[in-house]
């Protein structure tokens, strides 16, 4: 009787009309038994199958969604960025290493209408003033692009 490798070199040898069925599922049987052949995990994508997959809300903005590994809280990856920068935030805020961020009423530099800033350097109340009040741009010749 042939060996086992002996067997498998033969059959990959031959034609797929000379190949006998039940030799093949005796060899991988046996192969299985021995451990040197593992079936492949399948990935479970549906909540019936793998009851670890299943409808939950983002917490950071509410939406129901599928998870689609078990570890997933968010429903995407903007969402999660969000909810690590909030993260972040709150760590440096507990070390001191940040203060927590103050609205400050401000009159905007263009149409005086007051407005809360950010930021210390917050001085227009919109993008539409804050565009509106740079100078016009000008060509080489003086004229204006606008």
């Amino acid at each position: 009787m042939l060996k086992e490798w002996e067997q498998v070199a033969e059959i990959r040898n031959m034609k797929t009309a000379d190949i006998n069925a039940d030799e093949i599922r005796a060899i991988v049987t046996k192969m299985r038994e021995e451990g040197r052949i593992t079936d492949a995990k399948p990935k479970y994508r549906t909540p019936s199958i793998n009851p670890a997959l299943k409808e939950i809300t983002c917490d950071q903005c509410g939406t129901r969604f599928m998870k689609q590994s078990p570890t997933q809280q968010r429903c995407s990856k903007e969402c999660a960025r969000k909810a690590n920068n909030e993260a972040v935030r709150q760590w440096h805020i507990e070390r001191g290493l940040r203060s927590e961020q103050r609205l400050s009423k401000r009159h905007c530099k263009r149409c005086r209408q007051e407005f809360d800033a950010s930021s210390p350097n917050h001085t227009y109340c919109s993008q539409e003033c804050r565009y509106f009040s740079k100078p016009e741009p000008r060509n080489k010749n003086g004229n204006t692009k606008r």
